[in-house]
């Protein structure tokens, strides 16, 4: 996990600002923080795995881009 935030932070322009794990796995870990980092807790993540997150990652944008897309409601 240290090497894999070393390699992002080296590589990207934007610092990580969490591990996230699948919850089982953040339970097994026992830590809420790592190297001044989040531990945080995530279903959509595979067990023994762990996704680094940092402001210009693409995870779930998916999301982000059709709340975008979303008409306004009309507030008159």
């Amino acid at each position: 996990m240290r090497s894999a935030l070393d390699r992002h932070n080296l590589c990207c322009c934007v610092p990580a600002s969490a591990f996230a794990l699948n919850p089982v796995d953040h339970g097994l870990l026992g830590f809420d923080e790592l190297w001044g980092l989040p531990v945080i807790p995530d279903a959509g993540v595979a067990m023994r795995r762990f996704e680094l997150r940092c402001e210009a990652s693409t995870v779930r944008i998916e999301d982000e881009l059709a709340a975008l897309s979303r008409p306004a409601t009309d507030t008159r």
